[in-house]
């Protein structure tokens, strides 16, 4: 069984499986170039990028191999299943882990640069841009981090977000169970605003506050609706 969607780069097609492998299969014919075997099922699906192909598995390792040989340049591992999938920028690669984690590590040696704990899986798939990291969490959030060091600048609630964003200009699109989201994603988060906005509503809708600002980050949500018909 197939959980991983196909990546082409450079003439060759390369997917993940559950019988622990991926392949790398010429683009014309389908004739297998190589393979290789992970511990576990391969359900993130294979980036491609600077010669190096870039996967997790739900070994826990994180992968880099050789695009035309296959030979493992180096892996990485975690604790738990991986299922994201990764995000190359500069010289960094991004994941994360079902161990709560998002990992940023050296895209040629896999030397971790830095981890930022969320408070359930990452699934998500990361996003980067403009110097930023945008992902979402099963603990119901989607994150901004500095792609650089991973710190913290934004969170905005909503369901579990196992989607991956979107990011249009300044604004960030994500889905999260019934609802589209868009978010501001050069904003931040005020010092404690998730501890401190239900004291600051209670103040105020006793006249003993201003109104609260605005939830930092969020700009709407649209319900999705389906409809069937026979």
């Amino acid at each position: 069984e197939i959980a991983s969607s196909p990546t082409v780069a450079n003439g060759i097609v390369y997917f993940g499986s559950r019988d622990f492998k991926l392949y790398a299969l010429d683009i014309d014919t389908g004739e297998k170039l190589w393979e290789f075997e992970a511990g576990s099922w391969i359900e993130s699906s294979p980036v491609v990028a600077n010669g190096i192909v870039y996967f997790g598995s739900n070994d826990g390792n994180f992968y880099a191999l050789d695009a035309l040989t296959g030979q493992k340049l180096w892996e990485f591992a975690t604790k738990f299943v991986i299922k994201s999938t990764a995000a190359v920028a500069g010289d960094m690669v991004y994941f994360g882990g079902d161990d709560y984690y998002i990992y940023a590590l050296d895209a040629i040696t896999g030397e971790k640069k830095w981890d930022f704990k969320t408070q359930s899986y990452v699934i998500s798939s990361p996003v980067v841009y403009n110097g930023l990291l945008y992902v979402g969490s099963m603990d119901n959030a989607c994150y901004v981090l500095n792609a650089e060091d991973g710190r913290f600048r934004l969170r905005v609630r909503a369901k579990e977000v196992v989607s991956s964003p979107v990011v249009s200009g300044d604004v960030v699109y994500f889905t999260s169970e019934r609802y589209l989201y868009a978010m501001d994603g050069k904003a931040r988060n005020w010092p404690r605003e998730e501890d401190l906005r239900p004291w600051w509503i209670q103040f105020w809708a006793f006249g003993l506050a201003p109104p609260p600002p605005p939830v930092s980050g969020y700009l709407w949500r649209l319900p999705l609706t389906t409809s069937v018909s026979n």
